[in-house]
């Protein structure tokens, strides 16, 4: 039993001794949404991936590597080398006051480097308080385009960047300059050891054409968004692999450095791919193999042995030991990880036996959770149920537990008893409710029509800002979480009283219970805003059409203008940054969505929690009384999104993306329902009338009226005529002359302005333009007439804008 135990004492000396003596430089490169399946050393035939497979013959492959089933829960477990049970809360965000392998790596030594997708919040010092000297990110303080015409947060004094935002024209593609930033940083610290940490930006949706596919266009600021083009992005992809393995031999640094590679999740399902002759649907938050089997490569010359396959089972919390060993970077107590470093150098180590995964989805709460343990074979949910994934991968079947087999018994008891082993993990992550632990700052005021604005104290806390939710207890109704002030929405009623309560959250998930409720009264407005459709929860079936709901207006007369569409989330729903919704007149059948209106700006935020409304505005709408409207999701330009056929649908459910929006892959769901609302608002008769009388040799179709909108300079106009701006190429000619422009003037805040231009290249910001300062030159108070003289020549185009100052 002695010799036994010296045997393996040596072994572990041996490793530790080598790894120190070579100082190697660590490589760990994360991709986004990219399962085992995309891959060619591992059966892949969709995609060529030849310098991946490089890497894989000339090191080793692990056939049983698993991440959590989202992006955020990867990173923060492999960078912590901790399950998510432990320190996992919110999307976006990693809890301050949290170990990652880059602190222990700078405190070795090391230069270390970040760049490509941060997705954890944290403000311009995060990065460096989680152990990096510099970096370059995508989603660090803001969430700009990713690909085209990208925007990035940098640390990189070399380049003059301190802690500042960097933005990029046409013809720049984000994956570049990410993987530049780390060539000229290898480059740089070649004579010193490095850590890079390379969260790649590639394969994430929005699907947009790379440089090398032929729909590639430079001058487009706009990203695409369609799966026909994953294939070229996980080639681009591989082919930046390929230029930061070129720069390492280049600099003669290629033997001694070790490169990891994996996955963060699994593959976005709106893609199917092709592995060893069969079809693969990508499971991108699902907890199937699908969803959380990703590919591992890691290479390192002379040191690992090629082309080894390794069965053995290992999870991204081991890459954090596994790294630090590598290094010769004591590891420290605590971890979930475990190190498969002896499996690299083709030793037998200490594998694992089962593998344990505690997920909580996007939006999700704690009751969202998904708890599960597995084996190379078997799986086993917290919920009880049981499976063979080796021949059942999508867990179709469920074994009775009370009749297993030799085998399958052992594996239950086995993950059984992980299952138990972490009951009391989260225990310390929840504070447990109490009577009224919030302390209003100061009683509910009123923000403006509708809105409510309420500030709790204690704004921040050791762990950093505290997030704010507030309840409207009358409408029963939450808001988002919100940092402090917060404005929440009082219902759209004019002059109601409402009561509110409010609860606290910090960064690192402990949160109060509900405060007493106060109550306040939204404000009486001269523009009232109404409610004029509030349709009741429904349980409509709509089958593969999505997407879609019509309104009638009951608006009593003529001039109410359309400002928002609300749809109310009664259960939880999936969520992003922008979503467009496109308004129809005159709908009338399940074919026919009739004339576009409007389409909307961005929905500022999808909702995350039950009750909290999605809202659309909308600026140039005039409903008239008795006419049925219609509103589905479009893309930007207005486009009807894929199976939404204008039939309209009681359920729904928007993922969405920065710059447009899509339907979930799967069409309609069936755990959504909704509420349905509109609002609008009346402007009084005795703000101003208009008319704008036009020479009669002018164009017919001069243009349609427009309502309200933001103007640049701050005015807000309600009433305009423009030449039908969504087709430039359509718009009116208008000679030069007077054109009467008859003003009842019965207010005084009152603005009006006439802009013109001969040429629509100019920029709209260059247009000329007559305006109220010229009032007393041009006002006739005899006729009530103000004239506009155009210029002499060929006038060109123009557009009058009318509206309260």
């Amino acid at each position: 039993m002695k010799y036994a135990f010296s045997i393996i004492l040596l072994l572990a000396m041996s490793v530790a001794s080598f790894a120190t003596s070579s100082q190697p430089n660590i490589v760990v490169i994360l991709a986004d949404d990219l399962g085992y399946e995309t891959i060619g050393a591992y059966g892949g035939q969709s995609y060529a991936t030849p310098r991946l497979d490089a890497l894989a013959a000339s090191g080793i492959r692990f056939r049983h590597a698993h991440a959590q089933p989202l992006c955020t829960p990867t990173r923060v477990q492999m960078m912590t080398g901790k399950y998510n049970v432990r320190n996992y809360d919110v999307f976006g965000i990693l809890a301050p006051g949290q170990m990652t392998f880059g602190n222990l790596f700078r405190d070795a030594g090391y230069k270390t480097f970040v760049a490509g997708k941060w997705q954890l919040e944290g403000g311009y010092d995060a990065p460096i308080n989680f152990g990096f000297d510099e970096y370059f990110l995508w989603q660090l303080t803001r969430r700009p385009q990713r690909y085209n015409a990208p925007g990035f947060e940098a640390l990189i004094p070399a380049d003059g960047l301190n802690k500042t935002q960097v933005d990029y024209p046409a013809g720049s593609y984000g994956p570049d300059l990410v993987t530049g930033k780390i060539l000229n940083f290898i480059e740089r610290n070649q004579a010193s050891p490095f850590l890079v940490y390379y969260p790649m930006l590639l394969t994430h949706a929005p699907f947009t054409p790379s440089p090398d596919h032929t729909n590639y266009n430079p001058t487009l600021t706009d990203e695409l968004d369609d799966p026909v083009y994953f294939g070229s992005m996980v080639e681009y992809m591989d082919k930046t692999i390929g230029r930061i393995v070129d720069k390492l031999d280049q600099l003669g640094l290629r033997e001694n450095t070790l490169i990891v590679f994996i996955g963060d999740n699994g593959t976005d399902t709106s893609v199917t791919s092709t592995q060893n002759g069969n079809p693969v649907t990508g499971g991108k938050g699902k907890t199937t193999d699908a969803g959380t089997r990703v590919p591992l490569i890691v290479n390192w010359p002379n040191t690992i042995p090629i082309n080894q396959v390794s069965e053995a089972l290992v999870d991204s919390s081991d890459i954090f030991p596994t790294v630090c060993q590598a290094a010769g970077v004591a590891i420290p107590s605590g971890l979930d990880g475990r190190s498969f470093f002896p499996q690299l150098l083709g030793q037998t180590g200490t594998p694992r036996d089962w593998s344990y995964c505690w997920y909580k989805p996007q939006n999700g709460t704690e009751a969202d959770v998904k708890e599960f343990a597995h084996t190379t074979r078997f799986k086993l949910y917290a919920t009880g149920k049981f499976y063979d994934v080796a021949n059942d991968v999508l867990e179709q079947s469920e074994i009775n537990t009370n009749s297993l087999n030799a085998e399958a018994q052992a594996a239950f008891t086995l993950l059984k008893n992980t299952l138990n082993s972490f009951n009391d993990a989260r225990v310390e992550r929840t504070l447990p409710p109490t009577p009224n632990p919030a302390v209003w700052s100061s009683l509910p005021s009123p923000k403006g029509v509708a809105k409510i604005g309420m500030t709790a104290a204690n704004g921040v806390d050791a762990n950093g800002p505290v997030q704010y939710q507030f309840r409207n207890v009358t409408l029963s109704r939450d808001s988002a979480w919100q940092l402090s002030p917060g404005y929440t929405d009082s219902g759209l009623d004019d002059a109601t009283t409402y009561s509110y309560q409010v609860r606290m959250q910090d960064l690192v998930g402990n949160a109060t219970g509900w405060s007493a409720a106060q109550s306040t009264t939204t404000p009486t407005s001269p523009n009232p805003r109404i409610v004029i459709i509030d349709q009741a929860e429904t349980d409509g079936n709509s089958g593969g059409q999505n997407l879609g709901q019509s309104f009638t207006s009951t608006a009593p007369q003529e001039g109410w203008f359309l400002e928002t569409i609300t749809f109310y989330a009664v259960t939880n729903s999936g969520g992003g940054d922008s979503a467009y919704l496109t308004l129809y007149d005159g709908f009338t059948n399940r074919t026919s969505r009739g004339k576009i209106l409007s389409v909307s700006a961005n929905a500022a935020l999808n909702p995350r929690t039950a009750g909290v409304p999605m809202t659309w505005l909308f600026t140039n709408v005039m409903l008239k009384a008795g006419v049925t409207y219609f509103a589905a999701a479009s893309d930007a330009s207005g486009a009807p999104l894929s199976a939404n056929q204008g039939i309209p649908a009681q359920r729904m459910h928007v993922n969405v993306y920065a710059g447009g929006s899509r339907l979930n892959e799967t069409g309609i769901t069936t755990d959504f329902d909704l509420k349905f609302s509109v609002s609008a608002r009346q402007f009084p008769a005795n703000y101003a009338q208009w008319s704008l009388a036009i020479p009669t040799n002018s164009p017919n179709g001069f243009g349609e009226a427009t309502s309200p909108g933001a103007m640049v300079n701050g005015y807000k106009y309600f009433f305009g005529l423009a030449p039908m701006e969504n087709d430039p190429s359509r718009w009116p000619r208008i000679k030069a002359g007077y054109y009467d422009f008859i003003l009842n003037r019965n207010a005084s805040d009152v603005f009006w302005r006439i802009r013109h231009t001969p040429n629509l290249q100019t920029p709209a910001a260059s247009w000329q333009s007559v305006d109220a300062s010229t009032l007393s030159l041009l006002y006739d108070p005899a006729t009530g007439h103000v004239q506009f003289p155009l210029p002499n020549s060929d006038a060109g185009f123009f557009r009058l804008e009318i509206g309260l100052e």
